[in-house]
């Protein structure tokens, strides 16, 4: 977790794929574009509310200007580090949960999709 979960290598990597697509004049989706980089920078976010100082995690959020990582003193996940449990249960569990946190959000952003 260092460049892949930085803000600002990811807002690079959206701009340069805007640059790629408008000096090749392919065609773009704007929604596409609108979809994907919300995907890219809402990873950044999940992983800062799922890691914490208990796990000895937490991301880069703003590497490589500061080395500093980022999490939340109280993690969404707290009780299941996948580094050390891999059983088919606890991933089934920790995903469940993970759904019924996100699923009212997600509704919400779909919801509004349709109606703009």
């Amino acid at each position: 977790r260092l460049a892949t979960h930085s803000l600002p290598v990811l807002t690079s990597l959206v701009a340069l794929a805007l640059g790629v697509v408008h000096a090749l004049e392919l065609p773009m989706n704007g929604k596409f574009m609108v979809a994907w980089t919300a995907a890219l920078m809402s990873h950044l976010v999940l992983d800062v509310l799922c890691t914490g100082p208990s796990l000895g995690h937490g991301i880069p959020l703003l590497w490589p200007l500061t080395p500093r990582r980022w999490s939340v003193p109280r993690p969404m996940f707290p009780q299941v580090n996948f580094l050390e449990e891999v059983s088919p249960g606890v991933i089934g569990q920790a995903c469940l949960r993970e759904l019924l946190h996100l699923s009212p959000a997600a509704g919400v952003l779909i919801l509004l999709g349709h109606l703009l």
